[in-house]
């Protein structure tokens, strides 16, 4: 019998599967020099991932081009929040046709709120990128 995750794991899971590919993208020998050692890169997706801004290296210094663009991109998927991907995903499944899935669906929005699902998500990606492109211009 297959057991499907709850909306919580699938979260969870997520969250986890971010975390541990920054840590193999920031361990890998290109991203870094001197190579980061595990705890580094993991201690440093981690606070990527969940924006707190701290880290044991010094990210300038010690992180190629490459290894900035991996933190970066963890960064902005933390920043925009597994949240906002995990609503994305439920409006994706919004026709799934298992009985526990619709269930999972149903406890979180309710039919109505399934239409607005779509048009917030859409606004807090409007507004996050135009906010982020605006500060970018005034640095450049």
């Amino acid at each position: 019998m297959k057991k499907q995750l709850t909306p919580p794991q699938l979260l969870t899971l997520s969250f986890i599967f971010l975390i541990g590919t920054g840590t193999v993208l920031l361990k890998l020998p290109y991203s870094a020099r001197p190579h980061l050692t595990w705890l580094e890169a993991f201690f440093t997706s981690a606070s990527a991932v969940c924006v707190t801004g701290l880290t044991v290296i010094d990210v300038g210094s010690r992180l190629t081009s490459f290894g900035q663009w991996v933190l970066l991109v963890l960064i902005q998927l933390g920043g925009l929040g597994l949240m906002s991907f995990s609503v994305a995903t439920l409006y994706l499944l919004r026709g799934v046709s298992s009985i526990a899935g619709r269930d999972a669906i149903k406890s979180t929005f309710s039919p109505h709120e399934m239409l607005e699902v779509k048009n917030l998500l859409r606004k807090v990606f409007l507004y996050t990128f135009s906010i982020e492109a605006a500060g970018a211009g005034v640095f450049f």
